[in-house]
């Protein structure tokens, strides 16, 4: 079969595309060492081979991996299940080579089958190569737990090619990955901060781009943000473009009368990420009242929900239904914190009142929580302002429970 290319070919094609549509593969198939005949294949010169050959590589470690992921679950559930038994961590951050399953009834695969596969991404010459490399990766990211390609040069790798490719499906595909990765650890989200930046984000929400990119990219600033990375409030306010582009999607999407179910997902996000914003930092919270009008945006995703919820006689499809849900959650949320940050503000100004009883002559301690809490009160008033959330702040017991001290229990949903 070595000496006729066409053949090896047609014959890996035909792995893929069984591997593709096989319902159940006995994993004694692993002994005749077709994993590492294919990834082999990858490193020829033919391009046909060389598509061919990836695009099987994937189907194959997609299907162990989740081979992996559903034996692992049997054993949870019916108790059998060791510590020392589960799918070890593959190709971590640092590089590891051990790349063996689980030993009582799992797959394994050797760690060069897997570096192949990653070294695919570096396929500059051949587009098509890189694609199929990253759709790959993406399936087994996002339908496994196994980190088999958690790692920063994948995530490096994948940023080279979303920003040198011209095709809006490959660069869909690499913002996809992208997120699945940052979104597995917190390394990965601090490299992708610190490395990369945050001006990618902003030039693809500033761009007309596939809506499944702006939601990738989102999602990736919404992890940041939940981390709360030590130099995240830093990078932000000397990346002020960051929000502009944010809020500047943000209002054309409430502008929008579209139903798309990828679109109402998106302003959920853009919601998700104005939450975590007001914890990171209560002056950027601030600048977004201020500077892009907020409070009129909130006015029309509430109006927006409110018509959609109302209207049962069009037919809705499940996307659709969990995204008018996830919006509901992201709405609520952010309102509850805004109502715990606005008796916290106000418990502030309290505090600075009582302190100072009629003091002229500030320490310096007391100048600089003055300023601070001067700083931060606006976003007080922003609240009061908003009608979306002034009845969710002001309840007619703001007042007591700025004095008594009072906390609101339930500010999470």
């Amino acid at each position: 079969m070595r000496s006729n290319p066409m053949l090896r070919c047609h014959g890996v094609e035909l792995i893929g595309s069984l591997m593709r549509y096989a319902t159940e593969i006995d994993k004694s198939i692993l002994t005749t060492g077709i994993v590492d005949i294919v990834g082999d294949m990858t490193r020829e010169n033919d391009k046909r081979m060389k598509r061919g050959a990836v695009s099987a590589l994937g189907e194959m470690l997609f299907f162990i991996g989740t081979q992996q992921e559903q034996f692992s679950c049997k054993g949870k559930v019916k108790g059998k299940a060791k510590s020392k038994s589960k799918s070890k961590r593959l190709m971590s951050s640092r590089g590891g080579s051990s790349a063996t399953g689980s030993d009582n009834g799992g797959w394994s695969v050797k760690a060069s089958s897997l570096k192949r596969m990653s070294r695919c991404l570096r396929s500059e010459s051949e587009q098509t190569v890189a694609h199929y490399a990253v759709q790959g990766i993406l399936n087994i990211c996002s339908q496994s737990e196994l980190d088999w390609f958690i790692n920063v040069q994948v995530l490096a790798d994948t940023f080279h090619i979303y920003n040198k490719t011209s095709s809006k499906h490959l660069r869909q595909a690499c913002a996809l990955l992208m997120a699945t990765v940052a979104s597995r650890s917190k390394e990965m989200v601090a490299y992708f901060i610190d490395n990369i930046g945050l001006t990618p984000i902003s030039d693809a929400l500033n761009e007309a781009s596939p809506k499944k990119v702006h939601g990738a990219l989102i999602t990736i600033f919404n992890f940041a943000l939940y981390h709360r990375l030590p130099r995240i409030q830093t990078i932000i306010r000397s990346h002020n473009r960051i929000l502009s582009s944010l809020m500047r999607l943000f209002e054309k999407l409430t502008n929008s009368r579209s139903t798309n179910s990828l679109s109402i997902l998106n302003l959920a996000k853009i919601l998700c990420a104005l939450t975590l914003l007001t914890d990171t930092s209560p002056r950027l919270a601030l600048d977004c009242f201020r500077n892009y009008k907020l409070s009129t945006s909130l006015e029309r995703v509430v109006t927006r929900l409110s018509l959609l919820n109302a209207n049962k006689t069009t037919k809705r499809s499940e996307k659709l239904t969990n995204s008018l849900a996830w919006l509901g959650r992201c709405l609520v949320a952010f309102k509850n914190r805004c109502k715990y940050h606005a008796i916290n503000l106000g418990e502030d100004v309290l505090k600075l009142a009582r302190s100072l009883n009629g003091r002229k002559n500030l320490g310096l301690d007391d100048k600089k929580g003055f300023k601070h809490r001067m700083h931060t009160f606006p976003l007080l008033v922003e609240f009061v302002n908003t009608t979306t959330l002034r009845d969710h702040v002001v309840d007619g017991r703001l007042p007591l429970k700025i004095s008594h001290k009072e906390r609101p229990i339930d500010v999470y949903v």
